[in-house]
């Protein structure tokens, strides 16, 4: 063979290298599925890990978690003692959030009994719930699927990461008992990914 032509065989193998580690590497990228995509709470990890549950206040991480979601800063202070009054801690029902929301001029849908219908609303609508989860305790309801069969939540025991569950878990550990939504102007989505990869090398602006 020719040095020429070995020369060039190197250096297309070398390109089409590159074209598929540049592939792998959007694939990888992208959502394992659809449902990664419709997180209505998006909160980064290291926001999340502030309302860590340490003392049983997981009413109060779930609610906080929403107060920086919808701008609320006195939901999202309800932790820490702050203008709007000292720290909130340990165990809450929904006596001692009505309590606490009306004295710091927390605007919240207090939600018992029936309440699936009014999380659904609030994830469709990007704005998330706190929401009874199992025995005595209290998750974030972060996301919804388009078909409503798959919820994430946020668990205030372990933030560093979002769960998927299919919709019957979602329904038996939640129980329709309790719920809290933070009222407030729909906040705005999540940027979309504009594929520019995809564009045409000779299209016009």
């Amino acid at each position: 063979m020719h040095p020429k032509e070995r020369k060039w065989l190197v250096a297309c193998g070398a390109f089409l290298a590159i074209a598929v580690i540049l592939i792998l590497m959007i694939v990888l990228a992208s959502p394992a599925s659809g449902a990664e995509s419709n997180v209505a709470v998006d909160l980064p990890e290291e926001q999340r890990v502030r309302f860590r549950n340490m003392d049983g206040s997981c009413v109060q991480c779930s609610i906080g978690m929403l107060g920086v979601h919808m701008n609320q800063l006195a939901a999202e202070l309800l932790l820490w003692s702050s203008p709007y009054g000292p720290a909130v801690r340990h165990g809450s029902g929904p006596s001692r959030v009505r309590e606490y929301c009306n004295a710091r001029g927390i605007p919240a849908f207090n939600v018992t009994g029936d309440t699936l219908p009014w999380v659904e609303w609030a994830l469709l609508t990007g704005r998330g719930a706190a929401i009874t989860w199992g025995r005595g305790h209290m998750v974030t309801a972060v996301g919804i699927s388009p078909n409503r069969q798959l919820f994430a939540i946020c668990d205030n025991n372990s933030p560093y990461r979002i769960q998927w569950v299919d919709r019957n878990t979602f329904v038996t550990k939640h129980g329709n008992r309790w719920a809290v939504i933070v009222r407030g102007p729909r906040p705005p989505g999540v940027p979309a990914v504009y594929p520019w990869w995809n564009l045409s090398i000779g299209a016009t602006r």
